[in-house]
C-alpha cells in the first residue's frame, strides 16, 4: 500500500464534509467550523483556505460536484449555489453572499487576480474611488497570504453595503481613470451584472423576460435562465448553454421555439436537431455586432463583458 498524499489543514477544525472536483483536480473540503479549503488532489498540497470561517455556522456545509455544468454544488441552510470554475480557480469567499433585500445590506465580491490587479490601479489613480468605499465602510481585503501560492488564486474581496459598492463602481464609469478603458468598462459591467443578480431572483428574471425586459438579457446566465422550458432539452447543438453563449434568450410567450438576440433583437423559430446556434446567428444576422465580436453590453458567465 502506497500512501499517495497526506495534508493537514490549518485550523484543526474536522472535515465532515469533501468532494472531488475533476476539471480542476481539486478536492474540496468543508470544515466544521464553517470554512472552505481545496486540495490539490495530486500531491496533497493545501491550494486555497476561505477566510469566511469567522462567520462560522453550526449549520454543515454540503458539497457536490456537478458534471453536466462543471459546477461545484455547496449548500449550507438555505443557501444553495452551484459556482463554475474560471480561468482554472473557484471565486470562494462570496459563496455564501445570499440575496439580499435592502440597498443597505453587507455583500461581499471577490475578484481574480486580473480584475484585483485592475482595482489597484483604480484606487491608486485617484483617491476619491478609495474614499467612497473607506467612507462607505466596504472593507478591502486581498488573499494573497499563507497557502496561497499560485498567482491565479490571489484574489480580492469587497464587503460593505451593496448601495456603497454600486455608488463605487458607477463614479468609475463616469470619472475615467488613467487605466486601459476596455478592461475598465468589463469590470464595471461585470459589477453591476453582479450586483443586479443579487437583488434579482431567477423567478424574477423570467416574469420579467415575459415582459420583454431586454436589459436584463444583456447578461449570458439570465438568457440561459429563460430556456428553462425549452422544447429541444434533447437537441446535439441547441442546448440551452449553447443558445444563450450565442446570444439568444428564449421568451416563451408562446408554444413554440422562437428566440431573439439581446443585441439586434433577430429572431429564429423552427430550430432543427442540426442546427448549430452560432451558426444560424451568423447566416441570419450577418451584421449583428455580437457575431461579428464588436463591443457589446453582453456579459458572460465567466464575468467578463465582451
Amino acid at each position: 500500500m502506497e500512501v499517495v498524499a497526506r495534508v493537514t489543514v490549518p485550523g484543526g477544525s474536522p472535515l465532515p464534509h469533501i468532494c472531488y472536483f475533476p476539471p480542476l483536480n481539486v478536492i474540496a473540503a468543508a470544515s466544521s467550523n464553517g470554512c472552505l479549503s481545496l486540495i490539490d488532489g495530486s500531491n496533497g498540497r493545501l491550494i486555497r483556505k476561505s477566510t469566511f470561517s469567522g462567520n462560522s455556522s453550526t449549520t454543515p456545509t454540503n458539497l457536490c460536484y456537478f458534471g453536466g455544468r462543471e459546477s461545484l454544488v455547496v449548500a449550507r441552510g438555505c443557501l444553495f449555489n452551484a459556482r463554475t470554475h474560471t480561468k482554472d480557480m473557484f471565486l470562494l469567499e462570496d459563496i455564501f453572499c445570499g440575496p439580499v433585500k435592502k440597498p443597505d445590506d453587507t455583500i461581499t465580491l471577490e475578484f481574480n487576480s486580473e480584475q484585483s490587479t485592475l482595482i489597484d490601479a483604480i484606487l491608486t489613480s485617484d483617491t476619491s474611488y478609495h474614499s467612497i468605499l473607506r467612507d462607505g465602510e466596504v472593507v478591502i481585503t486581498r488573499h494573497d497570504v499563507d497557502c496561497v501560492r499560485d498567482t491565479k488564486w490571489k484574489t480580492m474581496t469587497l464587503t460593505g453595503p451593496l448601495s456603497v459598492i454600486e455608488k463605487w463602481s458607477q463614479s468609475i464609469l463616469r470619472g475615467g481613470t488613467n487605466c486601459d478603458q476596455t478592461p475598465l468598462s468589463f469590470l464595471v459591467s461585470s459589477i453591476g451584472s453582479r450586483l443586479l443578480r443579487l437583488r434579482t431572483s431567477d423567478s424574477m428574471i423570467i416574469t420579467l423576460n415575459h415582459r420583454r425586459n431586454n436589459s436584463l438579457m444583456h447578461m449570458e446566465a439570465h438568457r440561459r435562465l429563460t430556456f428553462a422550458n425549452w422544447p429541444h432539452m434533447g437537441y446535439r447543438w441547441a442546448t440551452p448553454e449553447a443558445m444563450a453563449q450565442a446570444g439568444f434568450y428564449y421568451p416563451q410567450s408562446k408554444v413554440d421555439d422562437h428566440v431573439l438576440c439581446f443585441t439586434c433583437n433577430v429572431c429564429l423559430t423552427n430550430w432543427e436537431p442540426t442546427d448549430e446556434p452560432w451558426s444560424e446567428h451568423s447566416r441570419h444576422a450577418i451584421s449583428c455586432p455580437f457575431v461579428l465580436s464588436k463591443p457589446t453590453k453582453n456579459v458572460s458567465i465567466t464575468g467578463k463583458s465582451c
